[in-house]
């Protein structure tokens, strides 16, 4: 095989990669154009973001901050259905054997928070898969607010939900939590 020919291959092959991780980054953070599978502004598609009367927001529903500094740690990115969609910046984090408090902020259409709460239409609930060992972590959870105490080192994964009553009116993409 002769360099010139060897070169011409290793182009293809940089140049192959580069395409297949430009496609895959264009997925994740393409322009807004709206397809038949995403909701449109008004919340409605095949998976509405539809929470009670609330219509959440179609790119970035919810968001975990971190109270003290206003640091925002993980946030799920909305696909257009719950299948397609995930969080950012995880995993989230959870010190082992120490109390550490995390704002859930669940964002309306506009960007506004709504507010979670027993007094509320809405609240909050932490829900653990199966796989997730049950001493993984202990939770508290008060309107917006999530204090969470790692137990036993490890990681797993949750989905958070919106509920009214014992009505489930939205459920997030599984984000992982690691207890360190």
């Amino acid at each position: 095989m002769s360099n010139d020919t060897m070169v011409q291959s290793r182009r293809t092959v940089l140049g192959s990669c580069l395409s297949a991780i430009a496609f895959g980054v264009a997925g994740c953070v393409g322009d807004s154009e709206e397809t038949d599978d995403e909701p449109d502004e008004r919340g409605e598609g095949p998976e509405t973001l539809q929470a009670g009367n609330r219509v959440l927001n179609s790119s970035f529903p919810m968001e975990v901050y971190d109270p003290e500094t206003d640091t925002r740690l993980v946030q799920i990115h909305w696909h257009g259905q719950r299948s397609n969609s995930h969080w950012h910046q995880q995993p989230l984090d959870v010190p082992l054997d120490r109390w550490e408090t995390y704002e859930m902020r669940a964002l309306d259409r506009d960007g506004e928070i709504i507010q979670l709460g027993e007094q509320q239409p809405l609240q909050l609930v932490m829900v653990r898969t199966e796989e997730t060992p049950e001493d993984l972590l202990e939770k508290e959870i008060d309107g917006n607010m999530i204090d969470i105490r790692g137990r036993n080192p490890g990681r797993g994964e949750y989905s958070f939900r919106l509920v009214s009553g014992n009505q489930i009116e939205w459920e997030s993409p599984l984000v992982q939590l690691r207890v360190e």
